[in-house]
């Protein structure tokens, strides 16, 4: 009788038990329910609510451990949180990810192994279980090599400099872009040169002789021509005169050059001058040679002989005004002398 009665019991708490197990928490989450207060009766004589409320009790007591952890509650139930820098390996165990200082990780247990892998943030990259610097900054890729060494492996424009990537690119006119031990150097087409990484325009007028003689450059981008200077042509009769040099233009050759009656043209390099014809003079000595007028030197000896005459008009004029001036002073000297004669006799 007693051992049945023992058997019935033992039936009892395993079915309660099975009852208790299925509404019970999941892993590390804890029941907030009231507990009821628990006889101290003998077993046989408990309750069955009463009995699923001790074991809910037990339950719940032990629900939630957390080492190097914390419990932290959500909602109705309390899950563990690992500690900066832990993983947790179990539902109530956290271990130390020893990636680095502040960096945590996750941890995949298998039968016989567990798996760390390190949750390293941007800017770095996993090394033999720890997080190490990997940042070469935008426009780039990051890798280690074997040695933990960073690797910066730039996007196409950009150059790897101390450990960064910088722009690589060389302005508008620049066709490509290399770096030899992080110095840039541009390639540049044909006019244009390096200048502080950037293709800048040659100014080929600097150069000495870049243009044949009687000719002046201009600069162009990329380029320069050559233009004639005035009173000269381009040998090929092309606008750009760096090929054929550039020759005299005689301007005698041309109409309307030296119009002004008694003048005749005269070529000269890169100009011309009007001449008098012979028998003629010129007129403006001080203006233009290329409109020089012209007059008869006939003309030119009367002016001079009249003014000639009257230069000598004017010089006798001269001595016979003295003459008479002269002798008017001598009559009144004499004129005088005699009144004192006069008056000096008793």
């Amino acid at each position: 009788m007693q051992a049945a009665k023992f058997a019935k019991i033992v039936i009892r708490i395993a079915l309660l038990m099975s009852v208790v197990l299925s509404e019970a928490p999941a892993d590390g989450a804890q029941d907030s329910s009231p507990v009821k207060e628990i006889s101290t009766s003998d077993v046989s004589g408990v309750q069955t609510a009463h009995l699923k409320n001790l074991l809910k009790y037990t339950y719940q007591q032990t629900a939630c451990k957390c080492e190097n952890g914390k419990c932290v509650t959500e909602g109705e139930k309390q899950a563990c949180v690992c500690d900066p820098g832990f993983g947790r390996i179990s539902s109530s165990r956290c271990k130390d990810c020893q990636c680095g200082e502040g960096f945590s990780c996750t941890f995949d247990v298998g039968f016989f192994t567990i798996t760390k892998k390190c949750l390293c943030p941007e800017g770095f990259l996993e090394h033999e279980g720890v997080c190490k610097e990997c940042n070469c900054g935008e426009h780039s890729v990051c890798k280690l090599d074997n040695h933990g060494g960073k690797i910066c492996s730039c996007n196409h424009g950009f150059f790897e400099k101390d450990g960064r990537c910088e722009d690589c690119s060389c302005g508008l006119n620049g066709t490509g872009c290399q770096s030899i031990s992080g110095i840039k150097f541009c390639a540049c087409p044909q006019g244009y040169m390096d200048a502080q990484g950037l293709c800048v325009d040659i100014d080929e007028c600097n150069l000495p002789d870049v243009c044949p003689p009687n000719s002046k450059c201009l600069n162009t981008p990329g380029s320069y021509e050559c233009e004639c200077e005035e009173g000269y042509a381009a040998r090929s009769n092309a606008s750009d005169a760096k090929l054929d040099g550039c020759q005299d233009i005689d301007e005698c050759l041309e109409t309307g050059v030296c119009s002004f009656p008694a003048t005749e043209c005269v070529n000269l390099p890169g100009t011309y001058r009007c001449a008098c014809k012979q028998g003629f003079q010129p007129i403006n000595l001080e203006g233009d040679p290329r409109h020089t007028r012209c007059r008869s030197n006939e003309a030119s000896w009367l002016t001079v002989n009249i003014g000639l005459a009257l230069l000598l008009i004017g010089i006798l004029l001269a001595l016979v005004g003295a003459m008479i001036v002269r002798r008017r002073l001598q009559r009144s000297t004499r004129r005088g002398s005699r009144t004192l004669i006069i008056q000096s006799v008793p």
